[in-house]
């Protein structure tokens, strides 16, 4: 009988390593079981990285790995992972059964989830009081002493996290320092750096490490102030030893590349919050660093972790393969290395996604020098650029913007510009003062743009009424800048749109003047409405005279919308100044998934005396003798002087909408408290309803005369555990009031 035939060890190998990208390790671990000759090939594999944090390692792993190291295994390991073989927490009187194979020595890669030893989560509640009292009775090294004695002084300590902290340290060095030539990729806890710069000589195979920030290395001000009237020399100390901690983690990484040259490829130190203050390293430190190193390797990702490395040789990397730029969020940190790096996005030739914080005007320049020479002979192809996200921090918000849209028009497809954040304590980006600019007016056609986010809310955003027609795919839209009073003298009327795709729109501020709410005749997939031509809904008439009246007589006016539209998917509808005055219930009947209802007319353009609503606006288009219903409505939002007189109001709450369960009405006319509650009522499952009376005084009045004939009283909202319709409400005068009979809820006359 012959054998089946086996595949070549190279074979099994290249099949172990796939499985261990694609993080399959339940196969990998079958594979281990099979035959001694694949428990040879598959162990190095799946031991050489055991605590990745996508596969978060338990107490049995550690257990395995310690094994080996028992007799010289810390006492505070001992007591955390093998408590049988301790009588006391001092004390051993057990030694485990050795393990047939050593399997730390398949380790290559050593990097710790702090959680791995959380006291609380990862041990048994008699090792999380051992493991207290072990930390507690032992002395820590000079430098932690110092630290304690600081936190002391600045906070609570914190026994959980200081624990699991010394058990990472303790457990990194135990594994790593018997194989200390063949460790690639490590963690070094900043408080233990001098143990490793003691034997840096040893690390020929490193080519990772990460700096991980253990223990303080900073305090607020008023801590170190309160450090300081405890004893004169803490601060001192702290700092010194501090300092001595960078620099020694700066010697480690020079002292390495001088030995092994290129070797080490990357150096990462991230900062750490603590809940208090932020940790992190010095500049000084840092470009020491950075500048060891080598150049980024061909990268094909720019991204928080490698950006550094990046900014310090910027001349010297391949940038031809960079498709993915994001920068960090402290980019603004290393904005002088980085201008005097120069340009780099012009070298980024397959780059297609693009996030950004901060640059210099005329940073796009290139890319409209390039657009403007397309068709040229001898030139080489435009940048792809799909998606751009920019956080914008400089005085002029959209001076590159133009430039962004007509050098990408043809490829962008996602355009996120954020000009919301305002840098208070750098006087040249500071600028409290709105300002006004404009943008859209140099645009060209952009067929592949889906999604288009522009938000100022500091300042006015003079957009181009013309701009969203040039982008006929766009399916998300958001656009909104501080724009507070409008005129409607003013107000121009667009022709519709043409959105098929559109399913999500905000337009709120300047951007909305001109948008025809006869789009929606072309968008079948919308979701979500949101318009409005102020970013405030409670405003006053700029100019302080009675309100102002459209002129209707210009083509594609409101009286030219239709309201008919069938909008099958829209289940949130926010219209606010400048639209919802010209509203139509009517147009409820065609969007049978809304769910919230919203609607604010304030501002200069409410009509005098407000606007009039009948049940014949509710009137099925179909059937005639009947009204229309919308099952899915849920919230109901109504602000302004809407007449709605109580027939309305009855067919409404009782036909229209029987499934609201929160209504809120302000500054509404044509009924009174009564036959608000009483329309109300006729909501089963209404749970909170709120009236803002138009006249507060007469609030009082009515509310008198209402309690003790229909049998309201005063009370808290209703409890959880009631039981039957009861409703909540809430009037102009803060009273709250519950409807405790049910049975007398129509009782109202």
């Amino acid at each position: 009988m012959t054998s089946p035939p086996t595949l070549p060890p190279e074979c099994v190998e290249l099949i172990a390593n796939h499985l261990r990208l694609a993080q399959h390790y339940g196969t990998l671990c079958s594979l281990l079981r099979t035959t001694k000759t694949m428990f040879t090939l598959v162990a190095p594999i799946i031991y050489s990285e055991p605590f990745q944090r996508h596969h978060p390692p338990g107490t049995s792993l550690c257990r395995t790995l310690l094994q080996s190291h028992f007799d010289q295994l810390p006492q505070a390991l001992q007591i955390a992972y093998f408590p049988e073989s301790a009588s006391d927490t001092s004390s051993i009187t057990m030694h485990p059964s050795s393990p047939f194979i050593d399997y730390s020595s398949f380790i290559r890669s050593v990097h710790f989830d702090l959680s791995l030893f959380k006291i609380n989560v990862a041990f048994s509640e008699k090792v999380c009081s051992d493991l207290e009292l072990y930390a507690a009775a032992h002395p820590q090294q000079d430098l932690e002493r110092i630290i304690w004695r600081s936190l002391q002084t600045a906070r609570p300590r914190n026994f959980g996290r200081v624990v699991a902290s010394h058990l990472r340290t303790t457990m990194t060095w135990t594994l790593c320092e018997p194989i200390l030539e063949q460790i690639r990729s490590i963690d070094i806890p900043l408080s233990d750096i001098s143990r490793y710069l003691a034997v840096v000589s040893r690390f020929q195979s490193l080519s990772f490490v990460n700096f991980v920030i253990d223990i303080a290395v900073d305090y607020y001000p008023g801590a170190i102030a309160r450090m300081a009237q405890q004893s004169p020399d803490l601060v001192q100390e702290f700092q010194r030893n501090t300092n001595q901690l960078f620099e020694n983690a700066a010697r480690f990484v020079e002292e390495n590349v001088r030995l092994f040259g290129k070797q080490l490829r990357q150096v990462e130190c991230p900062e750490l919050y603590d809940g208090h203050h932020l940790q992190q390293y010095p500049k000084p430190i840092m470009t020491r660093i950075m500048r060891s190193l080598p150049a980024l390797d061909n990268p094909c990702h720019l991204h928080e972790r490698n950006w550094l490395q990046f900014v310090f040789h910027v001349e010297s990397t391949c940038l031809d393969n960079v498709h993915t730029v994001t920068a960090p969020s402290d980019e603004l940190r290393w904005q002088t290395e980085l201008i005097q790096a120069g340009e780099y996005l012009p070298r980024c030739r397959s780059l297609k996604t693009l996030q950004l914080s901060y640059f210099v005007p005329g940073t796009f320049r290139w890319a409209v020098d390039e657009k403007n020479r397309q068709g040229l002979d001898h030139e080489r192809d435009l940048v792809p650029l799909r998606s751009i996200s920019i956080v914008q921090f400089n005085s002029n918000p959209v001076l590159e913007i133009d430039n962004i849209a007509y050098a990408f028009s043809d490829t962008l497809e996602e355009l996120i510009y954020n000009c919301n954040h305002l840098d208070e304590e750098n006087e040249e980006t500071w600028n409290p003062i709105p300002q006004t600019f404009t943008a859209g007016y140099k645009w060209t056609t952009m067929p592949m743009l889906k999604s288009l986010s522009i938000l100022m809310d500091n300042h006015v955003l003079a957009l181009d009424p013309h701009t969203l027609a040039l982008c006929p795919a766009l399916q998300t839209i958001d656009i909104s800048d501080y724009k507070q009073n409008f005129s409607p003298a003013t107000r121009v009327w667009m022709a519709p749109l043409q959105l098929p795709g559109l399913t999500r729109i905000k337009l709120q501020g300047s951007s909305a003047n001109g948008f025809s709410l006869d789009t929606f005749h072309s968008t079948p997939r919308l979701e979500r409405a949101e318009l409005s031509m102020s970013s405030t809904y409670l405003i006053d008439d700029e100019l302080g005279q009675p309100a102002q009246e459209y002129d209707l007589s210009l083509p594609n006016s409101p009286r030219e919308w239709t309201w008919n539209w069938y909008l099958p998917c829209l289940t949130y509808l926010d219209l606010g100044p400048g639209f919802a005055s010209f509203f139509q219930f009517r147009m409820l009947e065609c969007c049978q998934a809304l769910t919230v209802l919203r609607l604010m007319m304030t501002g200069p353009d409410v009509p005098q005396g407000g606007v009039e609503v009948t049940d014949r606006d509710l009137v099925h288009s179909i059937d005639k003798s009947g009204f229309f219903s919308c099952p899915s409505m849920t919230s109901l939002y109504l602000c302004g002087p809407w007449i709605l007189r109580p027939l309305f109001l009855q067919t409404m709450f009782g036909e229209v909408m029987p499934n609201l369960k929160d209504v809120f009405t302000m500054q509404c006319l044509g009924h009174s408290i009564a036959e608000w509650v009483e329309a109300t009522t006729r909501v089963p499952r209404l749970v909170s309803a709120t009236s803002i009376r138009p006249d507060p005084d007469a609030v009082e009045q009515e509310l008198a005369g209402l309690v003790p004939v229909n049998g309201l009283v005063s009370s808290q909202p209703p409890l959880n555990n009631e039981t039957g319709p009861p409703t909540f409400y809430r009037f102009a005068s803060h009273a709250r009031y519950h409807l405790s009979d049910p049975t007398r809820r129509r009782a109202i006359d």
